[in-house]
Order: C-alpha cells, then structure tokens, then sequence
C-alpha cells in the first residue's frame, strides 16, 4: 500500500513539473473549449466552475496539473460514495493519512493520478432526473484506443458545477491500496 501511494505521488509530482514547464513554454494559441476538436493537456486551464463545460475543463486542468487542491474544489463525494471513501481513509495507516487533511483530499490525490494526459473532447451531454447531467468526453491520443469517460455532474448551492466521484473509482482505489492488507 505505501509502495502504491509512492508511486501516486511520483506521478502527481511529474504532472506539476510538467505543468510548470509547460507554463513557462506558454505562447500557444488557446481554443475556446473542450468542443469541436478538443484541447490537448497543454491547452487545459483553471476555467472556473460556472458551467458544466468550465467544470470539466478545470478538473482535467487539476489532473494534468497535478493540483490536489483544485481537485477537492471540482469534485463530489456523496450518498453511498462517501461512506466507502471514509473508509478507505480511515483503514489506512496513520503515517498515510497524516498526508492527507480529510478523506476528500486522499481521494483528490487518487482522482489526479487517473486523469488521463491525453487529447480530451466534449461529446454529447444528458440531463439527468435530479438536475445532474451526464457527459460524454473523448479521450485519444496516438498510442491508446480512443476511450470515452461518461462524467455525472452537478450543480451545487454557491451555483458551479462538479464532477460527482463515482462508486466504482472507489472501489477501485480500495483495491489498489487495501488488497495487500
């Protein structure tokens, strides 16, 4: 497990360098979103959260940044999510949780390290009944099979939009960290 939390570190620690020299090399011209032909991680900026398209972009921005804070700001844990998040957390040993203020921050880091580095494009996108959407992205990139990410998103009181943390990554990251306990 420690040996799995080092590796998660490592990554987020290169996506910062790598977005530290990506800023310093900035010149590039910015496409104005993640519609029509997509934006690669260089192009990927702290958009906000006004809209479900902001919302998205600053996430993978967080991702590719490797800025756990930003991503505590851009997700949600909830209903039958959290309680499995919290436990995750808690069955950890001290010396791990001690990196992490509160559950959300140790599930911000893990959410980091799956954001994928890749060209990324908004799809279609699906009202769901409890004033949530879901949407469709495309990620491609010249070496994988392109792969489409299905995000819930929704709307909270101060008016922006998050991405809601799905059970199965929870699950997933249990197993990732707890299999060998």
């Amino acid at each position: 497990m420690r040996k799995e939390l080092g590796r998660i570190e490592a990554r987020i620690l290169r996506r910062e360098r790598l977005n530290e020299e990506r800023s310093l090399e900035d010149g590039g011209e910015r496409v104005e979103s993640l519609d029509l032909e997509g934006l690669t991680p260089d192009q990927w900026t702290n958009a906000g959260r006004e809209t479900p398209d902001q919302s998205i972009e600053t996430f993978l921005f967080a991702g590719a940044s490797g800025d756990v804070e930003l991503m505590v700001d851009s997700i949600m844990i909830e209903g039958e999510t959290e309680a499995p998040a919290i436990e995750l957390f808690e069955r950890l040993p001290f010396e791990v949780r001690s990196q992490f203020p509160y559950y959300e921050n140790l599930v911000a880091a893990l959410v980091v390290d799956d954001v994928p580095l890749t060209l990324a494009r908004l799809l279609d996108q699906t009202a769901i009944g409890d004033g949530s959407i879901e949407q469709n992205v495309l990620f491609t990139s010249n070496i994988d099979p392109p792969k489409i990410v299905k995000l819930q998103m929704r709307k909270v009181r101060d008016d922006s939009w998050k991405i809601v943390v799905p059970g199965e990554a929870i699950q997933k990251y249990i197993s990732e960290l707890l299999v060998s306990e």
